[in-house]
């Protein structure tokens, strides 16, 4: 059973790449500035999903790694905007957000019995949020690959 939970986990977080959420007063940067700092962003999320790994966490331990990097990705760049054509796909990947960091919570915080439907139920919306985002990402033209 704990395999089955585990390997469902890897699936359905594997989907989730990053993205970013709300904040405090808007920078507005440059397209490069924009790049620069998401992947910066993308690096301190992925050095807190490290730690929160190294605290372990059970069963769900690979979550909340997942649901940290997000966080924090979201924390970094949330007042950040920009204009051009890069204003919407960015605008994109900020909205995926809200919506991964909502189902990893769930998933985190669902009780054991009901845990594999709820990883069953919210992989669907990781994955596309995730494509999603990813596909902005990407199009940004950032190099530097968030999960």
């Amino acid at each position: 059973m704990h395999r089955k939970v585990a390997a469902a986990l890897v699936v359905a977080l594997a989907l989730a790449l990053a993205s970013c959420g709300g904040g405090q007063k808007t920078e507005t940067v440059s397209r490069a500035q924009l790049i620069s700092r998401l992947e910066a962003a993308c690096l301190a999320g992925q050095r807190e999903a490290r730690r929160q790994m190294r605290e372990g966490g059970g069963e769900v331990a690979f979550a909340q790694a997942i649901l940290a990097n997000l966080k924090t990705i979201s924390d970094k760049v949330a007042n950040l905007e920009t204009t051009g054509p890069e204003k919407a796909l960015f605008d994109t990947y900020k909205a995926t957000l809200p919506t991964r960091i909502e189902a990893l919570e769930k998933i985190v915080s669902a009780d054991r019995g009901d845990r594999q439907h709820v990883i069953e139920t919210q992989r669907v919306v990781i994955g596309a949020a995730g494509s999603k985002g990813h596909d902005a990402f990407l199009r940004l033209g950032a190099r530097h690959f968030c999960v």
